[in-house]
Formats: C-alpha cells, structure tokens, sequence
C-alpha cells in the first residue's frame, strides 16, 4: 500500500471555504502576491523561489497578508538556519530505517470530515528512543511537512496532531529533552507554513505530566488554546473530529489502522526533488549571518542576493522583523546552543558505544586477583588505607592552607566534645554500638562475594554514621555506592581532581570556610551566570560535587553534622536549561538519595528566574518524599536562608557578614584536591567485580 499527494487545484468547496477563511479572492491573492515579491526583491538577505504558486504556502497560512507572508519566510529561513545540524539537505533516505521499521510518525490515509490532514504521533510503548531519537523524530516531522506543504488542499484546510501516549513509560520519558521540546514548539509556533488548528492529546497516563511540563513553558497562548488533552475518553475527541472518519483505534468508524509510516516512503521518495529544492531555499549568509553555499535556480527562482554562493560563517542576527525581539533572541539562543552541543555529543559517541567496556575497567587492578580475594573468606584488604584519617593526617603536615580572602579552608579531622556529644545524641554513636555495628558490617561485606570493598574502620564508620550505627543499613548503603560507581562509568570512571581542572578553575562550585550555625559543612553550586556549558558539562559538575564530598566527607565533624547546599541559579537562560535532562536529573537523584553516605540536612535554591521551574519539572519526578521536604526555595528573600546557616556563614551577598571577594578561587581549590590524587585514585581499585 502506498499514498498519494493530492497536488492538483483545490475543489469548489475548498475554494469557498478559501475565500471565507483566507479572504482569497482574485483581488487579495493578486495585490498578494506583487506585494510579496516586491519586499522580496528589497530583501537580499532571502533566497527563495518567487512563482505564484510557491509564495502561496507562505500567503495561504498568512490571509492573503503579504507582509505576514514575509515574515513569515524570515522564520523559516531562521529556523532553518537554526537546526542547520539536523536539517541541512535532509532527505527521505536519511531516515529510511526510522520510517520504515519504527511506526513512530503515521499520517491517517482518511482526512478529517473537515478535510484536514491528520498527523499520528506514537509517543508512548511503541516509540524506542534507543531506535529513534528525539531528535530523529523531528526530522521525521520536517520530512512530513516538505510534502504536506505541495497539497493545495492542505493548505487551505489545515492539519490536525494525535499524539498517542498510549503506554508511556519512564523510557520514553527520558528519551526527550528541553532542547527538542523547544525546538519543536519554535518550528510549530514560529516557522510552519500550515494552518495547525488542533493539537489532541490521547491515552496519556499520569507520567505524561512530567512530559507536559518540559513542553508547557514554550506554548504561547494561541497554541494553548487549540491543544486538547483526552486521556482515554474516546467522545472528547469525537467532538473535534468526527468517528465517522476515525480509525476503530480511537473510537471511530473506520477499521483499525493497518498501515505504518513505511506505507508513506514511497510518497516521500517520489517527491524527493522536491524535498531537495525546499532544502535549497533560506538565507544567504549576508542580513542573519548564515550560511548558505551555493544555489541553484529552480523554477521562477530569484536570487534575492545575487547568485554567488555565500561564505561558510555565522555572525550577528539581524531580528528585524522578528515576531517579538527578546523572545526570538532567547529561542535562538536556545537553538544554537544545541547545534553547538550536538558537536560535543558527537565526540562523546565514541565513549557511549564502549560504555560496557569501561563498565569492566571500573576496577583497576587486575581482575583475576581481584575475584579470588572477593570470593575468600579473610577481609578484602590491598593494603589500600591512605584514604584514613592518619594518612591524611601525616599529609596535613605539609600541606598549604587552602585561603578564601584571609579565611581559611581547613580540613577537620579530629573530633571535640561537642562533636561527640552531637554523636552520641543524634546518632546513637556510644562505644558499644560502634563496637557491636563494625563486627556485624564486616560480616556482611564478606557475605557480598562480588564486593572488594576496603577493611579499615574509618571506611566503614564514612557509611554508619549516616545510617546511626545500623549496620544492615549501611551496608546496603555501601552496596548501592559502588553500583553507582559501575552503573554510570561516565561518571566515576577515573574521577579524580587531576581531570576536573577546567571544572575547578570555572568557579561554578565553591565551598564554604565557615561551617553553618548547626555545624553543617557549605557547598554553593552556580548554576547561572558563572557555568558556560559548552566549557563546563552537567557531568562534570556532578563529578566535581562527588569530588568535594569526598574530601568533606573524611571529615568526622562533616559525617556527624553533615553538609547543605546552596544552588545559586541567578543569570539561568534557556540555552542551560536545555542540557538538563531527564536522564541527567535521574542519575543524580538516584546519587543523592540512595548512594550519597552523608547527612545531607537541606538543599537551598536563591536566585531561581521564572524558567527554573521547567529545570525543576525534569527533578520534581524523580524526588522522594524524604528530599523533597528538604528543599527550599527562597528566591531573592534572604530571611530563611539566613535562619538556616547563619549570616556569619553566609557571604554578603546573601545577606551574610563574610567578607568574600568575586576572585577567582577555583584553581586554588583544585591544586588542594590535588594533593590528595594518590587517595582518590587508591579509592578507584575497589568495587564490584563485573561478571564479564
């Protein structure tokens, strides 16, 4: 079975609702269309074809208003420009394998009893991100819509959107990103030239509202209002489109759909000197510096540049003309960040595709040695120990003081009176207990016949104390720490501060030297204005913190008293919301909440814009109960900041009394992790030995 276009003129009753509708008559198309092409010769920043027939896609969607027509072009070429990296001479058989054995993007054979085309997006269980990407998805909708657009029928009366969520699961849920959900808004609201008039949302379970969220911020309100969302009540969406012309699929009339998006190749294929020519058209690299390379004439095609081809180079965008200045800055912000990203996620491929071989090198002494003593009875010990507090002790001795404008970072590895009392009160730590819960969680790490983990007691009492000396719990502790570290490789594979240079130096996460007025060690994150993603990843972070909480965390006072973090989001733009992920948000939560052997007492988040609420919608699933009820968001108030740390732990600029300066003090911290090189990378030789 295969489709065809209907290509020809449009129909008596097509032409009447034109008219009603697009006020298409001979006058207005006419004046129309010598409008068009006149601002078009005036523009030699534009390169497309100027016949009739073609600068109606633009007007038809546009009511026969010339300079909406235009600008219309303008966004085109934009977005074009834009998301070069993805579309740029995008064909049919780019795609081939996603359109023929994945059903992810359908078009209903039948139109609507309104005559409008009906795009079936399958978004639930039968979409496999692992298959087909987010972003291939889009290409698959690019592709659609380059032969969608030569249907004059189409053009008149519209599309219609089914998303089917039928079967969402957290796979597809984390198989999408800000970044697509920006990208395909912006082309749907910004840069189609067709007529949308419905958007239906079916069979979406309750797991679609971590979906909605990454999508609702970028919906304006003319879109909002044609979006419907149904669930599995079949007769509300009866009511837009009727049954009668409807598949058995979604209550209608018609039998069940027995076809795939493989059916609509052949189309696609036929029309592909088509697609090749829409692929041609944009702008010249002059007014939007961008890049065009050379074209060709297609038909009445004027060169609205001249017909040299363009320099390969981006400058400055000129907006003029642009729907609404800010908004269109801060999308295309948005969009070349993720062109930049997609350069960074290339080079990553290497790594992703050899991920089960570092999975293996997670340990790094030889393996055979490794499984013998795991599988023994006698204590797992390499004599690796320089991770105890003597070692660091003796290292202490001659080691410079880490200094923040006269302040000094000490590290504390002696306890007082008031430590142990806080102990004893808040974590049952008495010289029986400790004594009793060391015996039995040796026991248990013997029983654990896969685990090299170290034998020496401050390695032990690191996951107790947190646990208040139950020993079951700590050791479960210890299990899901080292899982961690074998499950996300590209985190803790070689994670030590000799790597994270750029990331210390960036400032992006600075420690505190005063402890907070309930002991607890500080830890400020920027997550705004100091982070440039394309320098410094989500990844890198996040092993910069596991960094810092390592050295925190061979502290006994920080064990005891445990540790809050400040996450400072002011200066966040679209363009650093989109790297986050849901699959980043739920590696970290997973870090956090079951892997992370610390006293973490409360999360702090200040300076948080309006946009940080779609960063938070990606976490919010992700989050227990336990942390949720930790986490606070003050905003620019200072009041409860302060009732939780105390202004003498606090910089001025949060309403504090320490004196610190914006100097650059990354690179001293980096130097101080540093020392320490030897114990992190002592700390890589234990784990879970793989089964491989």
């Amino acid at each position: 079975m295969s489709f065809e276009l209907e290509d020809g003129p449009i129909s008596p009753e097509t032409k009447a609702l034109a008219v009603k509708e697009l006020r298409e008559t001979e006058e207005n198309v006419k004046n129309g269309i010598e409008a068009l092409k006149k601002i078009l010769e005036e523009d030699r920043s534009l390169y497309f074809r100027t016949d009739d027939e073609f600068l109606i896609i633009f007007l038809r969607p546009c009511k026969y208003y010339a300079q909406s027509a235009y600008e219309l072009m303008k966004r085109v070429a934009e977005f074009k420009q834009k998301n070069a990296s993805l579309l740029d001479n995008l064909m049919p058989a780019d795609e081939k394998e996603a359109i023929l054995e994945h059903n992810v993007v359908n078009v209903l054979k039948d139109r609507d009893d309104k005559r409008r085309r009906v795009l079936l997006v399958n978004v639930g269980k039968s979409w496999d991100p692992s298959k087909v990407s987010a972003d291939q998805m889009f290409r698959l909708f690019y592709l659609i819509h380059d032969v969608a657009i030569l249907e004059p029928e189409t053009q008149v009366h519209g599309t219609v959107v089914i998303m089917d969520f039928d079967g969402l699961s957290m796979k597809q849920v984390m198989g999408l990103t800000p970044s697509f959900s920006m990208r395909l808004l912006s082309f749907i609201q910004d840069a189609l030239p067709l007529r949308l008039k419905e958007v239906h949302i079916v069979k979406q379970p309750f797991l679609f509202n971590m979906v909605w969220q990454m999508f609702k911020p970028f919906v304006r309100e003319k879109l909002k209002k044609r979006m419907f969302f149904h669930g599995s009540k079949m007769s509300s969406l009866h009511a837009h489109i009727a049954p009668s012309h409807l598949p058995k699929n979604y209550g209608g009339q018609l039998p069940e759909i027995d076809y795939t998006s493989a059916d609509w190749y052949p189309t696609l294929i036929k029309y592909e000197e088509k697609i090749k020519e829409w692929n041609s058209y944009g702008v010249t690299g002059k007014s939007l510096g961008l890049w065009s390379g050379p074209r060709e004439t297609v038909g009445s095609t004027l060169s609205l540049a001249s017909r040299r081809s363009a320099p390969k180079e981006l400058g400055s965008l000129d907006h003029s003309g642009s729907q609404d200045h800010s908004e269109i800055t801060e999308r295309g912000l948005a969009d070349r960040a993720t062109m930049e990203r997609s350069t960074a996620d290339s080079a990553k491929k290497e790594e992703d595709e050899t991920r089960n071989e570092l999975r293996d090198e997670v340990l790094t002494v030889p393996r055979n040695e490794l499984r013998e003593e795991a599988l023994s009875k006698e204590p797992c010990n390499h004599g690796l120990t320089k991770l105890s507090q003597k070692s660091i002790a003796e290292k202490l001795k001659t080691l410079p003081k880490l200094t923040m404008d006269g302040y000094v970072l000490d590290l504390e590895i002696t306890l007082d009176d008031k430590f142990e009392e806080k102990a004893r009160k808040e974590l049952r730590e008495t010289p029986e207990v400790v004594a009793e819960a060391l015996v039995a969680i040796k026991e248990l790490i013997k029983e654990d016949r896969g685990l090299v983990a170290p034998d020496y007691d401050e390695f032990y009492v690191r996951f107790l104390r947190p646990c208040k000396w139950y020993p079951k719990s700590a050791f479960h502790l210890i299990q899901r720490f080292f899982r961690f570290r074998a499950n996300y490789p590209n985190v803790s594979r070689n994670l030590t501060p000799a790597g994270l240079k750029n990331l210390f130096s960036s400032d992006v996460l600075i420690p505190l030297p005063k402890r907070c007025i309930n002991d607890c060690r500080i830890l400020v994150i920027y997550s705004g204005y100091k982070w440039k993603p394309k320098e410094v990843s989500l990844e890198d972070i996040l092993k910069g913190v596991m960094i810092i909480m390592e050295g925190a965390l061979a502290e006994p006072k920080t064990q005891i008293a445990g540790v809050q973090v400040i996450i400072d989001m002011e200066g966040l733009s679209l363009s650093q919301v989109t790297y986050f992920t849901p699959r980043f948000a739920a590696m970290v939560t997973e870090w956090v909440q079951r892997c992370l052997p610390c006293r973490l007492k409360n999360i702090h988040v200040i300076n948080q814009p309006f946009i940080f609420n779609m960063v938070f919608a990606i976490f919010k699933p992700f989050l227990s109960e336990k942390l949720r009820k930790r986490i606070h968001f003050h905003g620019a108030n200072r009041q409860n900041l302060l009732a939780s740390i105390g202004a003498e732990s606090l910089p001025k600029k949060y309403g504090g009394e320490l004196n610190l300066s914006e100097k650059p003090i990354g690179e001293k911290l980096w130097k101080y992790f540093c020392y320490f090189q030897e114990e992190f990378e002592e700390a890589l030789k234990y784990g879970y030995v793989t089964k491989e």
